[in-house]
């Protein structure tokens, strides 16, 4: 099938996935959604690895072939440079960065915002909760499936031992990082954990400690992650030297 009937495809199919396991999971909270996603995740992984017959087990999808776009009469062949590859997934970032920036500056995204702090709050308002968690991870899920569509191609083999819990929590920590209310945080934070991810290939056997303590410490220290770190720092020092701003003096008194 051509590439680019493919690659709407592959955002929808998740997009839907998403919403059947939304109705199960979305209506669960706190450590009870936590260890369904888990068990989901490793759900997942079995039946890839066990239905032989469709996904062909652990050895997976191999070879992917690579996708060929002509454009205004040049034909651009992505097997023959890594270059296309680099440009594709640049334009998928730009449009996904966009649409973010642009729902987090709208109503529906301070919704959003507002259901990680009070979800209470949100559903005395008359807004229903479930139906903006379902929407939201709709949305994310659709375009997790445009990224596959470029990452496929480009690894040329697909694996359920590719994609283990271990996947999960990178992408959590990501957010965490950089700081999970702002689209700029978990950007920051994605860039961390991959410039990350490079060194700590040499060390393998310490990723869950170290990872760990990049949790720890960012809960402890950080819990609106580097994007949030200059304004704690400019809180801390208010508060060490006793300065206030203008405003917070005129409030005083």
């Amino acid at each position: 099938m051509p590439y680019w009937l493919i690659f709407p495809i592959a955002g929808i199919v998740p997009a839907a996935i998403a919403a059947i396991f939304g109705f199960l999971g979305l209506k669960m909270k706190g450590s009870y959604f936590l260890f369904l996603t888990i068990a989901l995740c490793e759900l997942m992984v079995w039946v890839f690895s066990s239905w032989k017959s469709l996904f062909r087990g652990q050895v997976g999808y191999f070879p992917i072939p690579q996708p060929v776009i002509n454009i205004f009469g040049h034909s651009v062949r992505f097997s023959e440079s890594l270059t296309p590859y680099y440009y594709l997934g640049l334009i998928l970032v730009v449009v996904t960065c966009l649409f973010y920036f642009r729902i987090h500056g709208s109503r529906i995204g301070r919704v959003w915002e507002s259901v990680g702090k009070n979800e209470n709050l949100l559903a005395n308002m008359g807004i229903s909760v479930f139906s903006q968690k379902q929407i939201c991870f709709i949305a994310s899920c659709f375009f997790a499936g445009l990224a596959g569509a470029i990452y496929a191609p480009y690894m040329t083999v697909v694996s359920p031992t590719q994609f283990t819990l271990w996947q999960g929590i990178w992408i959590v920590l990501g957010v965490l990082v950089g700081g999970a209310f702002s689209p700029i945080g978990a950007i920051i934070g994605t860039v961390f954990m991959a410039i990350l991810n490079l060194y700590l290939t040499k060390f393998t056997q310490l990723q869950p400690l170290i990872l760990g303590l990049i949790l720890f410490l960012v809960l402890l220290f950080m819990p609106s992650g580097l994007f949030g770190l200059p304004e704690r720092i400019k809180a801390k020092i208010k508060d060490s030297t006793g300065k206030v701003s203008e405003l917070e003096h005129k409030k005083i008194v």
